[in-house]
């Protein structure tokens, strides 16, 4: 069944108020170019499946798994048999969770994962998909909260396993998880104040490190640098303020964080592949 769009935008209508949705797909039915602000996750089961994001193209064997973030642009294109579990679970569900919303920034906007690419993660999401499909055919007591509970497990596995930084602490000394946690701490103060006029240095100083030293670690915790992961959050934000239609482009540019017009229309178009007044009316 086609989603229901406005403009690109899916409308999901969540069963309950907990905010997850499963579908045990077996249609040979296309979607296409589409976004949504919920988490999705695909795992074919039976056939491959072939899914576009940002202009790369997955093409998903069987058992694999691909995880999309919100706001990820994405198509699907559906073999003539086949059967495929994909999730979509609430944003709303984890907003609150800010050491882990910062642990998977650096896997967004789209994770794949298969059983040889990442031999320790792969085999517990599988399970733990697979069990979700059990429990939502079983409807037992307390069935939408044990469904969160293993999506949330799902989440952190990802962010232990597959966060560079994180990663590392199972087998890492005291100070590398001190490291790793500040950085987390530091991410999360990042998103939450990105439209302030934030700059290395203060930034720096948060963590304790001299801005050299701060630079080289951050790199290593987020796979991007200070300034990219900065940006990064502050085009996220302006894409809200873009699906407002009382709000003018410079407008946005300025709430946003950005202290001009021309820095916001280049950074948005490195970016997202186009103009802010592009994206505004493809989203309409």
């Amino acid at each position: 069944m086609l989603p229901e769009l406005h403009g690109l935008q899916e409308k999901i209508t969540f069963d309950s108020s907990i905010g997850i949705l499963l579908h045990n797909n077996s249609i040979s039915e296309d979607y296409p170019r589409h976004w949504h602000s919920a988490y999705e996750i695909i795992m074919p089961i039976h056939s491959t499946y072939e899914v576009t994001c940002h202009h790369t193209v997955y093409q998903l064997e069987e058992n694999d798994i691909l995880v999309l973030f919100p706001g990820c642009l994405h198509s699907m294109k559906a073999p003539k048999n086949g059967e495929r579990l994909i999730l979509q679970v609430n944003y709303n569900q984890i907003y609150t969770m800010k050491e882990l919303e910062a642990a998977l920034t650096p896997l967004a906007p789209v994770f794949h994962l298969t059983a040889s690419t990442h031999p320790k993660v792969h085999p517990s999401i599988h399970r733990l998909l697979l069990q979700m499909k059990e429990e939502a055919l079983i409807a037992s007591p307390l069935h939408s909260s044990m469904m969160l509970a293993y999506f949330i497990e799902i989440l952190v596995l990802l962010g232990r396993h597959l966060n560079p930084s994180t990663s590392k602490q199972e087998s890492s000394n005291s100070k590398e998880k001190e490291y790793a946690d500040k950085f987390i701490f530091i991410c999360t103060y990042i998103n939450e104040h990105c439209t302030e006029n934030l700059t290395l240095d203060f930034v720096a100083s948060l963590s304790g490190f001299s801005k050299y030293h701060f630079s080289r670690l951050f790199k290593l915790f987020a796979n991007v640098s200070f300034y990219k992961y900065l940006n990064q959050q502050r085009i996220h934000y302006a894409e809200k303020l873009l699906m407002d239609d009382q709000l003018t482009v410079t407008e946005i540019a300025l709430q946003s964080g950005f202290g001009s017009l021309s820095s916001f229309i280049r950074m948005f178009n490195i970016i997202k592949g186009c103009t802010p007044t592009d994206f505004k009316k493809l989203y309409k």
